[in-house]
Formats: C-alpha cells, sequence, structure tokens
C-alpha cells in the first residue's frame, strides 16, 4: 500500500514515512503492527536498489523482529512471517543485523512441533531457504553455529551446498 501512495514523493518524505513504521511497528495494537509489518516488507521491496533509504530505516528492523516473534507466539496471522520471507527475497542485506536472531527464531518454529502448526513450520523454514538462497554468504557466516541445530532438524543437507 505505501509504496504506490508515497513513491512520488518518497525522499521528501522519508523522515515522516520512517516515523510512521516506527510507531506503528511499535504500536500497543497487535493488529497495527502486523500490518504495518506487511506494508514495511512492501516498502522495502519497492526501495530495495536504495541502499541509503534502506539505512535510514535500520532502526525499524528491532521492532520488526519483536514484532513476527510476537505473532509466531501470540497469534495464527501467517501475514508477518510471510512478510519476512518477502524481505529476504527482495532486500536480504537489509535483515544482515538480526540474522543471528532470525535463525533463532525460525529455528525455535520448525522444532516446536506440536506448538505450532505444519504451515507456519514450513513457513519458518523457507525463511531459512530464502535467506540461503539471497544472501548465501551472510548464511555462510553463521551457518556453523546453526548446523548441528539444523541437522537435528533433518534440514542439514540444504545448508551443505554452502561450505
Amino acid at each position: 500500500v505505501f509504496p504506490e501512495i508515497f513513491s512520488n514523493q518518497a525522499e521528501q518524505l522519508t523522515q515522516i514515512i520512517h516515523q510512521i513504521f516506527f510507531n506503528c511497528l511499535n504500536d500497543q495494537d497487535t493488529k497495527v503492527r502486523y500490518t504495518a509489518a506487511t506494508s514495511f516488507a512492501a516498502y522495502l521491496k519497492h526501495n530495495c536498489e536504495n541502499t541509503q533509504l534502506l539505512n535510514i530505516y535500520r532502526d525499524c528492523l528491532p521492532c520488526l523482529i519483536s514484532t513476527i516473534t510476537q505473532s509466531l507466539t501470540d497469534s495464527n496471522d501467517d501475514t508477518v512471517l510471510k512478510a519476512l520471507i518477502n524481505i529476504a527475497e527482495n532486500t536480504a542485506k537489509y535483515l544482515r543485523p538480526a540474522i543471528d536472531n532470525i535463525f533463532k527464531l525460525c529455528l525455535e518454529t520448525i522444532k516446536k512441533k506440536g506448538e505450532f502448526e505444519e504451515s507456519r513450520r514450513h513457513l519458518a523454514l523457507e525463511v531459512l531457504i530464502t535467506l540461503s538462497e539471497t544472501a548465501s554468504g551472510m548464511v555462510r557466516k553463521v551457518k556453523k553455529q546453526y548446523l548441528d541445530e539444523l541437522g537435528k532438524n533433518k534440514i542439514k543437507f540444504y545448508f551443505l551446498f554452502f561450505k
């Protein structure tokens, strides 16, 4: 939604847009946070080539990860996890500062068979696979840390390609 609204004036309104996303990702209402996460993913996709702009939004990343974590524990809504996949597909480099948190979060989700639906666990796996495909260098740097854990979850074979 946001890219189409602001695209022509984005540079002039960058600080205002940043404040909107930051405030909405920190809002008390979970629906607002979930919608903000989805909109933020679309905005990042629209601006994926603009490294300077992506850097302006770095402080939104912890809020986004917090929103994703909450959506996994408090809701059956997969839209926020799908937004993370969208970001991993289009602007994986944006996620670099949070790669450890993302791996931990996804691995915890994959491991908890009784706690999460199969579809949600598959989405968590899709996040890891998407990051491996779009940011293999970034994943190579953290793979050793998580390889044993990945092996326990029968997905070790995928990451062996990144020696």
